[in-house]
């Protein structure tokens, strides 16, 4: 088929950038001519970049001013938009073949989310959870299990122990014989989605007690586009020289490889995930994928995201938005995960380690695109022959026009 794919650059940092950039080429080797149709990541005009063609936004922040022309030039046969879709016009995408690839972060169901669904022709669910919820909702599309994905060439176990000398000199801090946890989330939104301080109030206790535990926290610490950390480690006492931060020109750039942050999640004891809701969190399978255990909030596309690790299922609701529900992780249990950790790391237990890694694998973009992605473009293929044969058959023949004589 002819695929328009809306999201983030392939290039761009964020989590749909990655994911653009490791489905695109594989879809395009596969036999489809893949356009990316990016609202972040580009201004101002086209380019290629490995042999696929980048279209820009116009004015509109997420293309609702011209996704239309832009499936016209291109004549894409199906549209697929990996993007938060409450921000899209369903009077103007529920006039394309839309696919729909939908986050889903809370429960129930975001109510601006269902109405734009409701508009799609078909919807992709990343995770099994959100497949189970968005049938609850009895939507009429045909739906499809695709999960998001990772390269696992580049998140895979390494030597933890260059792992830690490489992330040390990073830092310029010694990490001999400390008790590592690590954190990879973006700090948007305030209060942030992400649990900045139900994270920072459980380590600050594990800190407390033990003196050679440390928190990297892959993030920018300033309240850019969300939380102010410095203050948030301030409201639950936690001594900021406990906590490491990456550079942070560096990271505002993205110019911090994925060799980097697989160090980093290898140089970790355990990766520390306190999100409230995720409609399915890259970080928590990459780190597993490098053989990081967690401990995570056991809710929502997360539920099923924790491979080798400690589970924390003790939660409360809260109304994060009108008729939604998100989770606050019980801080209690996240302390209680960290300190098993804490207690195993000093026994030097590595099953957990290798239960994350194996299990991750299924989460590799090769199968993924394999077992999910390409069946279920070519089901949507046959969806849109069928109906282009009907349309056919229910078409008059033109009348031929009598001659003049």
């Amino acid at each position: 088929m002819k695929i328009l794919w809306q999201s983030n650059a392939g290039w761009s940092t964020s989590g749909y950038g990655v994911q653009t950039g490791i489905f695109t080429p594989p879809l395009a080797a596969a036999g489809h001519e893949v356009t990316i149709a990016s609202y972040y990541g580009l201004q101002g005009a086209p380019l290629i970049k490995d042999g696929i063609r980048v279209l820009p936004p116009l004015v509109d922040a997420y293309l609702n001013d011209i996704i239309e022309s832009h499936m016209l030039d291109t004549g894409a046969e199906a549209l697929i938009t990996l993007m938060d879709i409450w921000v899209l016009n369903p009077q103007i995408y529920g006039n394309l073949p839309w696919c729909a690839w939908v986050p889903v972060d809370s429960e129930p169901m975001l109510p601006q989310t269902l109405t734009a669904l409701r508009s799609a022709k078909w919807i992709w669910a990343m995770s099994r959870w959100a497949e189970d919820l968005i049938r609850k909702a009895e939507l009429p599309q045909k739906m499809f299990y695709v999960p998001l994905a990772v390269n696992t060439d580049e998140f895979k176990p390494i030597d933890r122990a260059e792992a830690r000398a490489k992330l040390a000199k990073a830092l310029d801090r010694d990490l001999d014989g400390k008790f590592l946890v690590v954190m990879c989330s973006a700090n948007v939104g305030e209060p942030s989605r992400k649990g900045f301080f139900e994270a920072f109030s459980a380590f600050a206790e594990i800190a407390k007690k033990y003196d050679d535990a440390l928190l990297y926290c892959h993030t920018c610490p300033l309240p850019v586009y969300g939380e102010d950390l410095a203050a948030v480690m301030e409201l639950v006492g936690l001594d900021p020289e406990r906590v490491m931060f990456p550079n942070l020109y560096k990271y505002q750039q993205g110019t911090l490889t994925p060799a980097y942050l697989n160090a980093v999640y290898n140089a970790g004891d355990v990766f520390l995930h306190a999100s409230h809701g995720g409609g399915f969190e890259i970080p928590l399978v990459e780190a597993q994928a490098a053989g990081c255990p967690v401990v995570c909030t056991a809710k929502t596309a997360m539920s099923e995201l924790i491979f080798g690790g400690y589970p924390v299922l003790k939660t409360t609701p809260f109304m994060f938005a009108s008729g939604a529900l998100q989770f606050l992780p019980d801080i209690k249990e996240l302390v209680n995960g960290l300190e098993w950790f804490r207690t195993r790391w000093e026994d030097k237990d590595e099953r957990a380690r290798w239960v994350a890694q194996e299990r991750a694998v299924a989460y590799d973009y090769r199968t993924v695109l394999n077992t999910t992605m390409l069946p279920a473009l070519a089901e949507m293929a046959e969806d849109l022959a069928r109906e282009a044969a009907d349309k056919k058959e229910t078409t008059p023949a033109p009348q031929a026009e009598a001659s003049v004589a």
